[in-house]
């Protein structure tokens, strides 16, 4: 998904997130790799603490998969909506 993505898709990741990238890494597209499992990786451990994704499984690889969305999902239809959050 984000790995293939271009420039601007990069950017505008590494703003939403307020992610600053390091100046004079040698290899900056694994550096963007690491920063973008670790964002999913605390998104998953997150999800787990409303008992929502199981931290038991091989599933906390910080790889975007059904199970994190189903997550996200059901978050944001019992959670997201009393704190009147867009639902995705």
């Amino acid at each position: 998904m984000i790995f293939g993505s271009s420039a601007s898709s990069k950017e505008k990741f590494l703003q939403m997130y307020r992610i600053a990238e390091p100046s004079g890494s040698a290899n900056q597209s694994s550096w963007f790799r690491a920063a973008v499992l670790e964002l999913v990786r605390t998104v998953q451990s997150a999800l787990s603490l409303f008992g929502l994704f199981s931290l038991s499984t091989d599933e906390r690889d910080g790889l975007i998969c059904n199970s994190v969305v189903e997550g996200m999902q059901r978050w944001a239809d019992t959670i997201g909506v009393n704190l009147r959050l867009e639902v995705m």
